[in-house]
């Protein structure tokens, strides 16, 4: 029995240790399976999230390079053609992908050493680049031709040991060459100049479409992944046994752990919860935060950092956190803002201000204002920080500037314009005006305010005032017209006003007008309107002057002939005296009536002034004959001649026109009669400072002195006598050119002329003319013409007057010269193409019919050059004769002439050997 129960009892021993070597066993075979397993799960697992992680950080730097060549890279291009940035400007900073995804991936490492992490490894590796430090080593030069090969592998990966440490080694192939992607790694000739200026190198130049020209590299470290599954092995090993070990030893405290496990699942599922409603509550806050269409940021009252930023502040400043924040909003660089108000959001005690810091702010890296409301708040930690919210008003304050500088510029318009604006209430009290206009009537804007705008209406411009403009405005609304105002000074202003009423429907309507002074246009129309009249009267006597002119012209061809035919009577009668006595007389009378004709063409200012030596006197008392004609014969002409007086150098006309002037208007001025005094006498003036007339210069002067005891003249009246068209005359009783030709004739003869009148005491002129030693030349007639005036050469003579070509043609062939004549120009050239350069002079008149004699003088001259011709005509050298000598005519004779006058110039043309 007792070896029954001991072999029962060894049996169960020996069951006993076999189960318990087959638990063990199993433990064993589960552990080890179960950590193998566990080891590599987690060891696959850490490798795919490396590799996750580094394919997203990759992936991402590639969005920097899609965002580089598809956006900042045709910016620049539109900015460069535009021409806001230069054709050669570069900047890697800004412009190369490479450059930055490098900077970002070194700042990653910073902060990953920061972290304590490793550092990672990265580059993108090329066989040609434009930087060295991007250079491939041997395998990444390997990969990069492997993916040129490989057009379908999207990436490489290898667990590699550096260093006795394992690393995770991923490649991926970097973009493609496109075309685009030529402009910049194509050939070096056809890329940007400024990127040739920048990199002197080849590198990154010569890629082709379609080359993978770089692949991106990338080396993690594995060694603490492994050492974690290591540990994750151990711990489920050792977990397991104390697992089995609880479990066989504990059962009795099963119902225990499962209580305490219902009670600690509970907590857990409650605090579960709980953090999903902070989170919940977090995110709607944060949402509120972020949809604000203004900055929000939280920072530390004793560090001033950054606590918090919503989306609206990061699309400004970036992912702040951590950083000063002065230093992040770049207002300050070396310490807190000036404008820093921390001090007055909490009290003396150190609590919370329940008041709101209010403040605008101006950030320059922006460009933009911001209203900000500040005030201090518990943080989390239980710390006082400092909350802003700053809401942008930039719009407000541009329509606030803008507002601004429309009212300047209306303030600076209303101020600088010179047209009147204005505003007044209805019963035409000025409410403003402009400074301008206010000056022009000789005030100042604030003696106008106020003040009814009857005050400078004259008598019948009030009544227009209030029926016509004031009515016009009340019953249409506007008006407009033109209104007279007086000035400060008494002078009178024409306005051409536009005015409207402004709130008519208000309880205080009032006008706002604009005027332009147009006070000069209406006087400048009234002195048109005289001008006219002046200049109609002007064209009357201009037409009496070419009236004048053309029969000049005919009475001179009427006088040469005649003049001629005397001649050659004296040459025929030399021996009977009572003929050359007869003709002497005619001759005379030829002479008074050329005398006529040279004031006729004087008259209608055809004639040159000549000035020979005068006796002034001899002339006076001539034209005092003529005076005493014409001057009613109650009023008295006495002459007061100086004798032994110097001659003077003068034109006989018009030293006569002077006297007829002075005397037709003393006449006018003593209607009832008077006396007509005429003085001479010589004076000596000094220098010209002491001589007190200052356009004459020191010598002998003689004074001509003509006073009469007329009516007078009042100051301003003396100061325009001398005007053209002036004159006191009524209507169609004057030219108002006397006293100005009188004048004009005084200074050509470069002499002066003064005039002293007073109302009632009559008037006196004083004219000064230069006194010349010369003596007067008395004209006298020769007998006939010397010998040596004889001649043999062919003269043409051409005019439309036969007389004057017979009587020319006799007189030449008796002196010995072959005349040809002819009638008209025509006639004339075909004469002198039949006597081929046998014709030495022409004596040519001008007016004459078909051609006339300017196109025949030309025509002539064509044919021979050297040919002498001479002018012969009625009308003066200042004509169209002159004109005639500066084309090649040789000389002038003026009609009537004498022939040994012809003859003197014929045989001086004839003789003189000029080009």
């Amino acid at each position: 029995m007792k070896s029954k129960t001991t072999e029962v009892i060894k049996k169960k021993g020996t069951k006993t240790k076999y189960r318990l070597l087959k638990m063990a066993a199993l433990f064993l075979s589960v552990t080890l399976l179960l950590g193998g397993s566990i080891h590599y799960l987690v060891n696959a697992y850490m490798i795919s999230q490396a590799e996750q992680n580094i394919r997203a950080m990759l992936l991402s730097h590639k969005g920097v390079h899609h965002y580089i060549q598809k956006n900042t890279h045709p910016a620049l291009y539109r900015l460069q053609g535009r021409g806001i940035l230069p054709e050669n400007f570069y900047s890697p900073a800004l412009l190369s992908s490479s450059y930055m995804v490098r900077n970002i991936h070194e700042y990653y490492n910073q902060e990953r050493e920061k972290a304590g992490l490793p550092r990672l490894y990265y580059k993108l590796a090329a066989i040609n680049p434009r930087n060295p430090v991007n250079r491939a080593n041997p395998l990444e030069e390997k990969l990069i031709k492997r993916f040129n090969k490989e057009p379908d592998l999207e990436s490489y990966r290898d667990l590699i040991e550096i260093k006795g440490q394992k690393h995770l080694y991923v490649a991926l192939p970097f973009l493609k060459t496109k075309k685009a992607c030529l402009k910049c790694h194509g050939t070096r000739e056809q890329a940007p100049p400024q990127l040739k200026l920048h990199y002197n190198g080849d590198g990154g130049f010569g890629d082709q479409v379609g080359g993978i020209r770089a692949i991106e590299s990338l080396c993690v470290p594995l060694q603490g992944q492994h050492e974690l599954g290591h540990l994750l092995f151990a711990a489920f090993s050792c977990g397991f046994a104390a697992l089995l070990g609880l479990f066989m030893a504990t059962r009795h405290f099963k119902a225990k752990v499962k209580e305490r496990t219902t009670h600690l699942e509970k907590e857990i599922s409650e605090r579960r919860q709980a953090q999903h409603a902070l989170k919940r509550t977090h995110k709607r806050f944060q949402s509120v935060l972020d949809s604000l269409d203004g900055i929000v940021y939280v920072s530390d009252f004793q560090t001033n950092k950054i606590l918090f930023l919503n989306q609206y502040a990061k699309q400004i400043w970036g992912d702040g956190v951590g950083q000063i924040c002065w230093k992040l909003t770049g207002r300050s660089k070396n310490g807190p803002c000036k404008d820093c108000n921390n001090h007055k959001l909490t009290d003396s005690s150190g609590r919370i201000s329940t008041g709101v810091q209010q403040r605008e702010l101006y950030l320059k890296n922006t460009d933009q204002w911001y209203e900000c409301r500040d005030r201090a708040i518990t943080w989390s930690d239980g710390r006082l920080v400092r909350m802003e919210i700053a809401t942008n008003i930039t719009k407000r304050k541009k329509a606030e500037e803008k507002l601004r500088q429309n009212e300047e510029s209306y303030r600076s318009l209303f101020n600088s314009i010179s047209d009147f604006i204005y505003t007044h209430d209805l019963e035409g009290r000025i409410l403003s005006i402009n400074p301008l206009a206010a000056k022009s009537l000789g005030y100042q804007p604030g003696e106008l305010q106020g003040e009814k705008i009857s005050r400078f209406s004259p008598e019948g411009e009030l009544i227009r005032f209030r029926e016509k403009y004031l009515e016009e405005l009340l019953k249409d609304g506007h008006t407009t017209g033109r209104y007279v105002i007086l000035a400060k000074n008494g002078s009178e202003h024409y306005l051409e006003c536009r005015a409207n009423l402004v709130g008519k429907d208000k309880a205080s309507p009032l006008v706002s007008g604009s005027a332009r002074d147009v006070t000069e246009k209406m006087l400048a129309r009234k002195k048109m309107l005289k001008m006219q009249m002046q200049l109609d009267q002007s064209r009357k006597m201009e037409a009496v002057g070419s009236l004048a002119s053309g029969v000049a012209h005919d009475f001179n061809n009427a006088l040469q002939s005649i003049s001629g035919y005397v001649e050659m009577l004296y040459a025929e009668d030399l021996d009977k005296p009572k003929q050359r006595e007869k003709l002497d007389q005619i001759g005379e009378v030829v002479g008074r009536a050329a005398e006529l004709v040279r004031r006729l063409l004087t008259f209608s200012r055809k004639v040159e002034v000549e000035l020979v030596p005068l006796d002034l006197n001899n002339e006076i008392t001539e034209s005092v004959k003529t005076l005493s004609r014409i001057i009613p014969k109650m009023i008295t002409i006495e002459q007061r001649l100086s004798p032994k007086l110097k001659n003077i150098s003068g034109d006989r006309v018009q030293i006569e026109q002077i006297l007829m002037n002075l005397g037709v208007n003393a006449k006018d001025a003593m209607p009832n009669g008077g006396i007509l005094t005429i003085e001479t006498r010589g004076i000596t003036l000094g220098s010209v400072r002491n001589n007190g007339r200052p356009g004459l210069k020191p010598g002998e002067y003689i004074l001509l002195k003509v006073s009469d005891t007329g009516m007078g003249m009042d100051q301003k009246t003396i100061n325009r006598i001398f005007e053209p068209f002036f004159t006191t005359k009524g209507p169609g009783q004057g030219t108002g050119l006397g006293l100005a030709t009188v004048y004009g004739i005084v200074k050509s003869h470069k002499g002066d002329i003064s005039c002293h009148s007073e109302p009632g005491r009559g008037t006196s002129f004083n004219i000064y003319l230069p006194a010349c030693d010369q003596v007067q030349k008395v004209k006298k007639n020769t007998q006939f013409i010397d010998a040596e005036l004889m001649g043999t050469e062919t003269v043409l003579l051409v005019d439309d007057e036969s007389s004057i070509l017979e009587a020319a043609s006799s007189i030449l062939k008796r002196f010995g010269y072959t005349p040809l004549t002819a009638p008209c120009g025509e006639d004339a050239l075909n004469i002198f193409n039949n006597h081929n350069n046998s014709i030495q002079l022409v004596i040519l008149d001008l007016n004459m019919p078909g051609m006339g004699g300017e196109k025949c003088l030309e025509q002539l001259l064509e044919k021979d050059k050297s040919l002498k011709v001479i002018i012969a005509s009625g009308y003066s050298v200042q004509a169209q004769a002159k004109e005639s000598i500066t084309k090649g005519a040789y000389g002038f004779m003026g009609k009537p002439y004498r022939l040994k006058e012809l003859l003197k110039i014929i045989r001086e043309a004839l003789d003189n050997n000029r080009a």
